[in-house]
């Protein structure tokens, strides 16, 4: 076998590090876009979760002919607290707002997302009468990661007297989040 056909069969320590080296820049660039990818698909997800359980509760308003809240609870048994700890749904039996323990709970349902912060333009809570109308004016929740950098997408929702609910155009550089 001669000399050359057998230096012709392997790399170069150059070659070698140049793969490597190129290798590694990509996988950096490539985990900085997974990481905000994932930041941005759990704030779509507690959106998306809002979203379904006001859906719910007008609903529920309707076809139990009787009030339905959802408010902000850190407990996920009593109401109180912001938003971003989670929040309950339940009949309310007298439409105060309040839930007393004898009330059925319908849905008990938390953020599930530490990293994220939900807020709105106010603490109370949303209720539906039973004809499912919204009791109140118009609310802005808005829902981002807790250490919201520009590049990342918040989410807003909107509240409509009538109940219905909207997706303005996601915010730019902190224009709803002010973290």
């Amino acid at each position: 076998m001669s000399l050359k056909n057998q230096l012709s069969h392997g790399f170069t320590l150059l070659e070698l590090l140049g793969v490597l080296s190129i290798t590694g820049l990509l996988a950096v660039l490539g985990s900085v876009q997974l990481i905000q990818v994932m930041n941005d698909q759990a704030v779509r997800t507690v959106r998306d979760r809002f979203s379904h359980a006001v859906h719910f509760a007008r609903a529920e308003a309707i076809y139990s002919q009787q009030f339905v809240t959802i408010c902000p609870s850190s407990d996920q048994y009593a109401c109180g607290g912001d938003w971003s700890n989670g929040w309950i749904i339940f009949v309310d039996e007298d439409g105060s707002g309040l839930r007393e323990g004898e009330q059925e709970r319908l849905i008990n349902t938390a953020s599930g997302e530490a990293s994220v912060v939900m807020s709105g333009n106010n603490e109370d809570p949303i209720m539906f009468n039973p004809s499912g109308r919204h009791l109140g004016g118009s609310q802005y929740f808005d829902i981002c990661i807790s250490n919201f950098q520009s590049q990342q997408s918040p989410q807003r929702i909107k509240l409509t007297a009538s109940g219905s609910l909207f997706y303005p155009i996601s915010a730019v550089a902190g224009e709803y989040c002010n973290a």
